[in-house]
């Protein structure tokens, strides 16, 4: 019995892990560094964060100023201009939270401004949590427009969460109908206005997250990817309809 509940143990610790957005919150913050804070955290999550703001400002580091665990800045891509405007955006991560509760993710900044921040609690991304890529910051171009879109990007890896960003600089707009099955997480109608939505994709394929503004603005478009632990079957067995066999074919054996 012992070899059997050890090959079902492994079995099942091998699984894919479900990426799920446990909580999220949005905070809008004047002044410079900038800070959000993410309750409820568990061990071993996931802390994703984006920051946007309306000035010609540049993310220079992240840090949690409650447990002192290591933030990522994942991207920080110089900010684009338009109209006479600057509009930036950053994503910075703790992945494989060591501290388990609330945690407070402070955004360095080059000086003040008004930052639109979003933080989100990701499970089931597991210890190899990390960053893949970020698609190139997309604008509207000078022009202003309803339809935002990021660039496109296309995953390195299988069971990845993409998180994507949208801001422009006029208040109490709202966005709606975003594309490619992204899910809308939260939207912030002060200046500058931002929103962010998220897409948990198995298979590694070309996507755009995109949405609709209730008002023309100009908008800047950001997305980034992170990846975790890939499933793998254990060494020396197969699940064949339910079952767990051998690599031979034969059933595991209760003795």
């Amino acid at each position: 019995m012992k070899y059997f509940l050890t090959a079902i143990a492994l079995l099942l610790s091998n699984q894919a892990l479900a990426q799920t957005v446990v909580s999220s919150t949005d905070a809008h913050v004047t002044g410079s560094n900038p800070t959000i804070t993410i309750t409820g955290v568990s061990v071993g999550d996931t802390i994703l964060v984006q920051s946007a703001v309306g000035a010609n400002l540049h993310a220079t580091g992240c840090l949690d100023s409650v447990t002192g665990e290591t933030v990522n800045l994942d991207y920080a891509p110089s900010p684009i201009e338009q109209n006479s405007v600057y509009r930036g955006a950053a994503f910075c991560s703790v992945v494989n939270v060591k501290t388990g509760g609330s945690h407070t993710i402070t955004v360095d900044t080059s000086g003040a401004g008004n930052f639109a921040l979003f933080a989100e609690d990701v499970s089931g991304l597991g210890a190899s949590a990390a960053f893949d890529q970020a698609a190139t910051l997309n604008s509207s171009a000078g022009t202003a427009s309803t339809s935002a879109v990021t660039s496109s990007i296309t995953p390195a890896h299988a069971k990845s969460i993409l998180v994507a960003l949208i801001t422009e600089n006029a208040t109490s707009v709202t966005y709606s109908a975003w594309t490619n099955s992204f899910t809308a997480l939260n939207a912030l109608t002060n200046s500058p206005n931002a929103g962010n939505a998220y897409l948990v994709q198995a298979t590694p394929a070309a996507v755009t997250a995109g949405a609709t503004l209730s008002t023309a603005d100009y908008w800047i478009a950001g997305i980034a990817v992170y990846y975790g632990t890939v499933a793998s079957t254990p060494t020396g067995f197969v699940i064949s309809n339910g079952h767990a066999l051998m690599s031979n074919g034969k059933p595991v054996v209760v003795n």
